[in-house]
């Protein structure tokens, strides 16, 4: 006999002791609860749908940066005025340095600083306390509005920032700046040896 099987009949919800039984659709179109889906699209729908489609690509084209956004106002500041946090993600390390709008140094930041030694710094709650203590320093000298530059590739980038949002911090804009080198080849990997 097993104890664990449930008495309740299947539900949608693990926490739904006090829910009604889940019947089929079929039944419920029967019942005259759900109307069924009309396969068929008027003009005046179709007319409908393309004016927010139009709507919503008007919207979207406006989250991306134009000749205003150096003047737009976060909190009273100018978006060119903003502080901005770099992230450098290396292989085994992320480091994170706060900057003014006039790039004079203010703080910098790193797994390292708060326990987190050799392959421990590359882990995803070493970036994300590193990322909460960066905000709360920008918090203690009264920023709250920053710009993010992010360098490098590793698994720290997302956790860093998601780290700073936690401290409350908020964000006007990410930016990668990872610098790309097309100009050389890399040189060829060592023999594997078996």
């Amino acid at each position: 006999m097993n104890v664990f099987r449930s008495v309740l009949p299947r539900l949608l919800s693990t926490s739904s002791p006090r829910c009604e039984r889940v019947l089929d659709y079929k039944s419920l179109i029967k019942q005259g609860i759900v109307e069924r889906p009309s396969k068929k699209i008027d003009a005046a729908d179709a007319d409908n749908v393309s004016s927010n489609v139009a709507e919503l690509s008007l919207a979207k084209a406006s989250i991306f940066p134009d000749e205003d956004t150096a003047d737009l106002l976060f909190n009273g500041i100018k978006y060119k005025d903003l502080p901005y946090v770099h992230i450098t993600c290396k292989k085994n390390n992320t480091k994170m340095y706060a900057y003014d709008a006039k790039d004079k140094f203010m703080f910098y930041s790193s797994p390292k600083m708060y326990g987190f030694l050799n392959a421990s710094k590359r882990t995803e709650v070493a970036n994300v306390t590193t990322g909460i203590n960066m905000g709360q320093s920008l918090r203690n000298t009264g920023i709250k509005f920053i710009r993010v530059e992010v360098e490098g590739f590793n698994s720290g980038r997302t956790p860093a920032v998601k780290g700073l949002t936690q401290a409350g911090i908020q964000i006007a804009s990410v930016s990668d700046v990872t610098r790309v080198d097309w100009g050389w080849s890399q040189r060829a990997k060592k023999r594997r040896r078996v």
